[in-house]
């Protein structure tokens, strides 16, 4: 079976980002680049308040944003989004009449290195394409003929930045870094924005044996100019946002160098975005409960930060099926949620949470001791506190167990979610040249009222996809 995920999270087109850093002062130029298209609809950013900190991700006024294959040509990228209004996959275009078929729709990218990165704020859509280099086809004739469009176009292929408006229009390059010129170089990748800024880490790879040497510093782009100052560095990776502080964690291991290595605490830090100063948060030290004899404890209780908005600090207490809201600074605890499961010796229990718009979508996997078989269940708790409810509803059932949805973003009580699988026949070549029957699996995406969720309802919106994206 041939299963084709397309996750609408990021990019279609790229190898994973592997972290996050620094260049040096002249590891970035300002708006240069890809066209001399009229400036975005940013606000005028000079003296402007910069407002709170905003986490960056493909989310934004109900749609996400993506990048797919052209079916009409696959030497073209084609930006879309799901839009929760219209429940349809849309191309990134403004123009009037436009068919979306060839290289004059504004939607459509030459394809001449792999985008890392889609994110949106306030009606902007920016494209981090992580590190330089052509992508290699293995055709010495399409390769040579890539290279020579992109020096043609663009010049050296460098880490860069694009934005354009949320219908697509006023593309232009924002930023690029000319000392991430091809991939071995380093990563770049975006965690945040305000009314001014961007806020995006570089790690340059000095020695690619040991990455220990490499250099990294966080940097604020500006985001009607480009301009780029460093504002820390040694950043890594943040976590989550809130007011006008960044914070990332601290670990204190005990262990170390040994097969039974664990956290023992966690320091939380705050970056000052106006400062690039420092400061500590919350620190605490973790606790575990029992653990089998591999090694596996049973549960915990810990620090983690929500994916998705990314705005919160939380505690989960894995031994007692409980998530409490912290406020970074003071440790103060602002809500609690209760009713998740919980670990027992014999069992692990793990949580990943989410942050929606008004709830943590937590997705829970139990899985006892010397077993391979896990139970996943999805639970929706109220960020405000309260006690959780289980969403019954699976995107896949076996006779092996069930994977419940994945809940992606909330907009106006729905939720867009992973609802289902697809799967076709197809064929393809083997090794030897022979054609073979195999199967297809697409995945369906969905909106979902809040209620229809909490009450087990499959009340399914489903998109309807735009026919000239590959997937």
């Amino acid at each position: 079976m041939n299963k084709r995920i397309v996750w609408p999270v990021a990019a279609l087109l790229a190898a994973a980002l592997a972290g996050c850093g620094a260049a040096g002062a002249n590891g970035a130029a300002a708006g240069t680049g890809e066209t001399a298209a009229a400036p975005t609809a940013a606000p005028e950013t000079a003296g402007a308040p910069a407002g709170s900190l905003r986490w960056l991700d493909e989310y934004d006024a109900g749609r996400c944003y993506m990048v797919g294959w052209s079916e009409q040509d696959n030497a073209y990228a084609v930006a879309a989004a799901y839009d929760y209004a219209a429940a349809a996959v849309q191309p990134l275009c403004s123009l009037p009449g436009c068919a979306h078929d060839s290289p004059g729709c504004e939607a459509w990218r030459r394809i001449t290195m792999g985008v890392g990165q889609v994110a949106a704020d306030g009606g902007e859509v920016f494209f981090c394409y992580s590190s330089g280099g052509l992508l290699n086809s293995g055709d010495a004739a399409a390769d040579a003929e890539l290279a020579a469009w992109q020096a043609e176009h663009e010049g050296a292929p460098v880490a860069h930045i694009d934005v354009c408006r949320a219908d697509g229009s006023g593309r232009r390059r924002l930023v690029e870094f000319p000392a991430l010129e091809d991939s071995e170089a380093g990563t770049l990748q975006m965690w945040a924005a305000d009314d001014r800024s961007l806020y995006v880490t570089v790690r340059l790879t000095n020695d690619p044996a040991d990455s220990g040497d490499d250099t990294r510093a966080l940097y604020a782009v500006d985001r009607r100019s480009g301009a780029c100052t460093e504002l820390a560095p040694n950043v890594d990776t943040p976590v989550f946002v809130s007011g006008r502080g960044l914070y990332l964690f601290e670990y204190e291991l005990e262990g170390e160098g040994t097969a039974d290595v664990r956290d023992k605490g966690v320091q939380v830090r705050r970056l000052d975005a106006d400062t690039g100063a420092w400061s500590d948060g919350v620190h605490h030290e973790n606790s575990w409960g029992p653990a089998s004899p591999q090694g596996l404890s049973s549960g915990g209780c810990y620090l983690t930060a929500a994916g998705g908005g990314a705005r919160s600090l939380l505690r989960a207490d894995t031994m007692n099926g409980t998530l409490e809201v912290l406020d970074p600074d003071s440790g103060e605890t602002l809500a609690t949620v209760t009713g998740l499961p919980a670990a027992a010796e014999g069992t692990h229990v793990d949580w990943q949470c989410r942050e929606l718009e008004n709830w943590y979508a937590v997705q829970s996997f139990e899985l006892p001791w010397g077993s391979s078989e896990g139970v996943e269940r999805l639970f929706l708790a109220p960020r405000t506190g309260g006690a959780a409810q289980e969403v019954k509803l699976y995107q896949y059932v076996s006779a092996r167990g069930a994977d419940p949805i994945y809940l992606y973003d909330e907009w106006n009580g729905r939720l867009f979610c992973h609802a289902a699988y697809r799967e076709t026949p197809a064929t393809m070549l083997g090794k030897d040249g022979v054609p073979y029957a195999t199967s297809d699996i697409e995945d369906i995406y969905a909106l979902l009222p809040v209620e229809s969720a909490l009450a087990g309802a499959d009340d399914y919106t489903y998109f309807t996809n735009w026919p000239g994206l590959a997937r």
